[in-house]
């Protein structure tokens, strides 16, 4: 049921925005204490020039505290980027329906091909995401990917006597009756065929070149925001926020679903105003989301 998986969806952007609302709350709250302590500090020594003892006293509880501190901000931080791994999978789910309707139909099979690489998350919906995978693939003309997925489903006894009748010819198809050039490259030992390549984009931290679904630049490493609208990687040139989640989208991926009347974060669903369609000067901290 599509429900559970939407329900499960907001559960987890949920959860993602009140841990990193209140990591950020607590950050905030120990800068300034920081401050007000290194005040402290030089007041003692200015009044008390004998307090070497105490002061290292306080240097080695302070480093255990420090330690202990930042123990905890790792845990929290690879929780909250758990939450992250497990909201791109599930929000590329939710995206497909939309991009769809939109008539877009390379874009639900990126979408599917990513969803599809993380398939152990949706045990009870393996076979119906394999069998839209292969099918948006097919329409949008990723042979050599649609031809893996077929593959999948048919090797499996499992997986194919699960295949809907509507598509299992179609499918079966897909195997028996390859394109010429799938079969050359895969004579060759060849890896994707004659598919066509992702268009590129600008990494907002480095600017280095990268796949516009790659969501790690492969030149500094870091983990790019996801388009709430796309699931495309952001770029800084087209960088609209949600004022309420504070996610990141393309402006013009927004603009996109909002002609056909959905004018709302894909996300928290809050409304979009004309304005937050308009392209922000990008900051550079925005990239944490």
């Amino acid at each position: 049921d599509m429900g559970n998986y939407k329900l499960a969806h907001e559960q987890v952007h949920h959860a993602y925005c009140e841990l990193r609302g209140e990591l950020r709350k607590r950050k905030d709250q120990a800068e300034d204490g920081e401050d007000e302590d290194g005040e402290g500090d030089a007041r003692e020594e200015n009044e008390n020039p004998n307090t070497s003892r105490g002061a290292e006293a306080k240097v080695k509880q302070g480093a255990a505290s420090s330690k202990a501190k930042e123990d905890t901000e790792d845990l929290e931080d690879s929780v909250l980027s758990e939450l992250m791994r497990q909201l791109i999978v599930l929000h590329s789910y939710v995206l497909v329906k939309t991009h769809v309707k939109l008539g877009d139909h390379l874009s639900a099979a990126r979408l599917l091909v990513r969803v599809s690489k993380h398939i152990s998350k949706f045990p009870a919906h393996i076979v119906p995401i394999l069998t839209s995978t292969v099918i948006e693939c097919q329409r949008a003309g990723l042979k050599w990917a649609a031809y893996e997925h077929a593959s999948v489903l048919m090797r499996d006894p499992d997986y194919r006597s699960q295949i809907a009748q509507a598509y299992k010819r179609k499918i079966e198809n897909v195997i028996r009756k390859p394109d010429p050039a799938l079969k050359e490259a895969r004579a060759k030992g060849g890896q994707g065929g004659d598919d066509q390549k992702e268009l590129l984009s600008k990494c907002p931290n480095c600017g280095a070149i990268g796949a516009e679904y790659d969501l790690q630049c492969q030149h500094c490493k870091v983990v790019i925001p996801f388009c709430s609208a796309s699931g495309k990687r952001m770029v800084a040139e087209d960088w609209g926020r949600c004022d309420s989640c504070k996610f990141p989208f393309l402006c013009s991926q927004m603009r996109r679903i909002a002609e056909k009347g959905e004018s709302s974060c894909q996300l928290c669903r809050a409304k979009l105003g004309p304005d937050a369609l308009v392209p922000k000067p990008f900051k550079k901290k925005w990239i944490y989301v």
